[in-house]
Parts: structure tokens; C-alpha cells; sequence
């Protein structure tokens, strides 16, 4: 999906981007872009073929979170989960962003991944404000591509 690629490519916060199913886990789209990027990141999230990485085999957790946050949000009257923002690292030792959406199509659900691997301070502020600029028009490509 070339519109991923464009973000990341336009967007300094912002390193790589994925869309994962989240029934199966599977890989579905990814950005490819290497242009100012850490070469390791793509890899581990992409693979060497680009059906997903060392570092996304194990991102059907998601399903797992979005499944118990759903319950949370049923008995508490919040609805679903709609987004979670996952830092790394430590307060002293930042390391990193992964801000996911969870989107529901007719057929399946996805999450829709932003990864940081920036370390300054304010980053946090700036990715959110970046995903949630795009996230609109991702969303609108997925649902051409895959359905309502």
C-alpha cells in the first residue's frame, strides 16, 4: 500500500507502519521505506519476503488485548477499544512508540500499527498528533482494499 509508505517517507516521527489481521496475525500491509530508517526495524517488522518479521511474530497478542479491553469496555459502558499507545523502554531510557488502532471491517478486524523509534523527549505528543492525522486516510484505503 503505497499511502504507507508516503507517510512515513513525509512524517519524521513516524519509522514504519503496518496493518496486521487480527484473527490470524497475519501480515496484510507494511511500509517499505528505508529512506532515513533503521534498516533493522524494517526488517524485524517486515521480514526479508515482507510477510512479517521476527519482531511482528508475535503481535497476534493484539488480538488477545483487544479481545480483553473489548470486555473491559462492555462491562465499564466504554464501548470498544479503538486505539492503545505502547511505550518502550524506561522513563530514563526511552526507547520507543507503538501506537495501534484496532479497526473493524465486515469480514475481520485489524490493528493498524505506527512505530517511534525516536528518543526525544516530546516525541510522544508528536507521534500521536502524526497518527492521528493519518489514520483517516488509512483507514479509507484499507476499506477500498479489503471491504467495508
Amino acid at each position: 500500500m503505497q499511502l504507507l509508505d508516503d507517510i512515513v517517507k513525509a512524517k519524521k516521527w513516524i519509522d514504519a507502519i503496518f496493518i496486521s489481521e487480527l484473527g490470524t496475525g497475519m501480515l496484510l500491509e507494511g511500509s517499505k521505506t528505508l529512506d532515513g530508517r533503521d534498516p533493522k526495524l524494517i526488517e524485524a517488522l517486515m521480514g526479508a519476503q515482507g510477510s512479517g518479521g521476527l519482531a511482528f511474530a508475535n503481535t497476534g497478542i493484539f488480538h488477545a488485548l483487544q479481545r480483553m479491553m473489548d470486555a473491559f469496555g462492555h462491562e465499564t459502558g466504554h464501548g470498544k477499544l479503538s486505539s492503545t499507545i505502547l511505550q518502550f523502554g524506561d522513563i530514563k531510557n526511552f526507547k520507543g512508540i507503538l501506537v495501534v488502532y484496532v479497526y473493524h471491517l465486515q469480514q475481520m478486524s485489524l490493528a493498524i500499527g505506527f512505530v517511534s523509534t525516536r528518543q526525544e523527549g516530546d516525541t510522544l505528543a508528536g507521534m500521536v498528533i502524526h497518527c492521528e492525522s493519518n489514520i483517516k486516510n488509512v483507514l479509507k484505503e484499507v476499506e477500498n482494499k479489503y471491504g467495508p
